[in-house]
């Protein structure tokens, strides 16, 4: 495919219509024009064999010309066999563990008694945490989760599912349950 093939004036006299529209340039890039009318630069990738689409900035604020060569470094980032969006997700809200998440969820709970709390987290801290705990909280999967097999597996997994659904939609949460809150 060719590249380069826009102009300003393209871009400037690009409208959506009722549904997202998308203008290429080439070279993965293209002017994402959204239902509202919003212009977004984008660049869509594949790392790993499968498809990822990044921001490049909001037309008019980054130009044309600014655009592409920012997709010119991000391909150069590419072929040197990086993740281009890397730097942008490390910068991105820090990272809440399974370990911090459990604790920080069992010591909000002031609607169970201190010993139910107790035993709980002692049961995360026994089965879970060796598996889990330095795990990002929202990578953890169902399959990761515990399962029922050893006696004690029904009560951890009551106490793991109940700091999940504390955790907010996502799985993420700098704050959990709130105290009255049934989880």
């Amino acid at each position: 495919m060719p590249t380069n093939v826009l102009t300003d004036a393209k871009c400037k006299a690009a409208r959506a219509g009722g549904k997202a529209v998308k203008v290429f340039d080439g070279g993965g890039m293209f002017l994402f024009i959204s239902p509202t009318g919003a212009k977004t630069w984008r660049l869509a990738y594949r790392l790993g064999g499968k498809p990822q689409t990044m921001s490049l900035g909001a037309y008019p604020a980054v130009s044309l010309a600014e655009a592409r060569a920012k997709r010119e470094e991000m391909k150069e980032v590419l072929r040197n066999g990086c993740d281009p969006m890397a730097a942008r997700r490390a910068g991105r809200q820090p990272k809440l563990t399974f370990s911090e998440a459990c604790s920080r969820y069992w010591a909000g709970r002031r609607d169970v008694s201190e010993s139910y709390r107790d035993n709980a987290t002692r049961a995360i801290e026994m089965h879970l945490n060796p598996f889990l705990g330095k795990m990002d909280v929202g990578a953890v999967a169902r399959e990761d989760q515990s399962g029922g097999a050893d006696p004690a597996g029904e009560g951890v997994r009551k106490s793991e599912s109940q700091a999940f659904r504390g955790a907010g939609p996502g799985g993420r949460a700098g704050v959990f349950a709130t105290p009255g809150r049934r989880a």
